[in-house]
């Protein structure tokens, strides 16, 4: 699991910390039954508070994506809805769109240019 985490960005790192689990199993990096680090391991390999970590675990928890179990750890639940966590990965996108959009608005730069520099930074990203 290759997770990553901005600590200058204005989401919180809980919150980074679940999309990017939920980015996994969007992707299929990660699967029912897989198991998570524990709290310590998890904040030692993203070199953040281990209360973020339990943060982010307990919100997942709530949301059934996994399950922990006493004595064993944390596991990607074996009942996830698939849909759910694609539609919340895209309002996370939504969300961090509006800022460029409304920029871009502001400073006369048209549609058609504005997609252009998206598809370029996503072909970019790609490699």
């Amino acid at each position: 699991m290759n997770l990553m985490v901005n600590k200058a960005s204005k989401a919180h790192i809980y919150e980074q910390i679940v999309f990017q689990i939920k980015l996994g199993i969007a992707k299929k990096k990660l699967k029912s039954g897989d198991p998570l680090p524990s709290v310590r391991a998890m904040a030692k390999l993203l070199s953040v508070s281990t209360l973020s970590v339990q943060r982010a675990y307990k919100e997942l928890q709530v949301e059934g994506i996994i399950e922990s179990s006493s004595g064993k750890g944390n596991f990607i639940s074996a009942s996830i809805n698939k849909s759910l966590i694609k539609e919340t990965l895209f309002q996370g996108v939504e969300e961090e769109m509006k800022q460029p959009i409304s920029i871009a608005k502001q400073n006369g730069i048209e549609l058609e240019d504005f997609q252009e520099l998206v598809r370029f930074l996503w072909e970019e990203s790609a490699n």
